[in-house]
């Protein structure tokens, strides 16, 4: 009644609603553990884009060991975070990041464990490594990052993980504890991120944030990372059809 007072389409209001509901950015976090039984095939995670580090270099740029031929383009270089370089491993250790693909550029194909890249500043608290992820639609995204450290596995040394959009709550979590350390542990975060804006940044780090024990190596270390659009939910083509409905009705009764 008060719509129909005022002049107000009841169909405009509905709209308005809608899109604040469906502009609006968010970004949610969950994790599991992984080892090295578990295999995480990028070609099927990763459908807009992936790529991955597995280095021995004592220095390197960040650039990435493989990545999907024909992505998007979305994906950052590997950078330090909390001052310092980027290196990879010169020892046999692995870590517990098992991938396999089908679709990269060089190789076009492979199934092997990670080595990763990480922070040059070792048993430094604060270093780590980051990766920014342009997201090129307002679509939902699954963006999966690939992660884990090496510790005192005595002391219980924590590695942080944190993920930022413009917008959206920042996810934090600090879950990744003192464990073995051959191979590195591995965790994997799962990020569902639907930017406000189109090309918004993802900017997700992992540093080591409070170093126990006399381990003098301890630290962080990216090795993979995917992002895939969430095809649109069934919800969205609910309130097109509820829209031209009550668009239907209102002309109707005019």
């Amino acid at each position: 009644m008060f719509m129909r007072l005022f002049g107000i389409c009841p169909f405009a209001v509905f709209l308005a609603v809608s899109a604040s509901y469906l502009q609006a950015a968010t970004l949610d976090g969950s994790f599991v553990t992984t080892t090295q039984s578990t295999t995480w095939d990028l070609t099927a995670l990763g459908t807009d884009d992936w790529e991955y580090w597995s280095t021995t270099a004592s220095s390197f740029d960040g650039s990435p060991t493989n990545f999907k031929s024909g992505g998007n383009g979305s994906l950052s270089d590997l950078y330090a975070v909390g001052g310092g370089g980027l290196r990879g491993t010169g020892s046999s250790a692995l870590t517990d990041i098992h991938i396999s693909y089908t679709d990269g550029s060089s190789p076009t194909s492979a199934d092997a464990s990670l080595r990763g890249a990480f922070n040059s500043q070792l048993s430094v608290e604060g270093a780590g490594v980051g990766l920014d992820i342009t997201l090129p639609t307002t679509d939902t995204y699954e963006v999966k990052i690939f992660t884990g450290g090496y510790f005192d596995s005595s002391a219980g040394s924590v590695g942080t993980f944190t993920a930022t959009l413009d917008g959206a709550t920042t996810y934090t979590d600090s879950s990744l504890i003192s464990t073995v350390n051959n191979p590195k542990a591995g965790i994997v975060y799962t990020l569902l991120v639907t930017p406000d804006s189109a090309n918004d940044v993802l900017s997700v780090s992992m540093v080591l944030s409070s170093r126990q024990g006399t381990n003098g190596n301890q630290h962080t270390y990216m090795a993979a990372v995917t992002v895939s659009q969430v095809p649109e939910p069934a919800t969205y083509a609910l309130f097109a059809g509820l829209a031209m409905l009550g668009l239907a009705v209102y002309f109707r009764r005019r």
